[in-house]
């Protein structure tokens, strides 16, 4: 069976708490996420008052919600000799 290769994002903000990662859309805020963290895009997205959410993992594991507008798509580098 064939894995999906993972989709990544990087956080892009300029307010000094970083951007916020949260329950659900427009919801509870669960962590921040500092400018130039990676993250891992899950598949769902949803539209609330004309804005698009993204499901996210974070490095530690941590799932949530993120405006599209505050991650941009990055592609990953294989590892040398991989």
């Amino acid at each position: 069976t064939l894995t999906p290769t993972p989709v990544f994002g990087m956080v892009q903000t300029n307010t000094s708490e970083g951007a916020r990662i949260r329950i659900e859309p427009n919801g509870t805020t669960v962590g921040f996420l500092a400018h130039g963290a990676i993250v891992v895009i899950l598949p769902e997205t949803r539209e609330v008052d004309n804005l698009i959410w993204v499901q996210v993992q974070t490095s530690e594991g941590l799932q949530g919600w993120m405006l599209q507008s505050l991650l941009r798509r990055v592609t990953a580098t294989p590892a040398p000799g991989s």
